[in-house]
């Protein structure tokens, strides 16, 4: 097997446009106790027991 030289590949070129999408909006993990605690905020204020 012989490798011979390849051909350079020409692609259309790509129009990059600016985003009409909000940015995310970055959220705390809530790890361990402050998922705790925000659980039971959420229990509290939906009327569970």
């Amino acid at each position: 097997l012989v490798h011979h030289a390849q051909p350079i590949r020409y692609y259309t070129p790509i129009n990059i446009q600016p985003s009409d999408k909000k940015s995310t909006r970055p959220i705390s993990p809530m790890i361990g106790e402050k998922r705790r605690k925000y659980m039971q905020m959420l229990d509290n204020y939906e009327g569970r027991p």
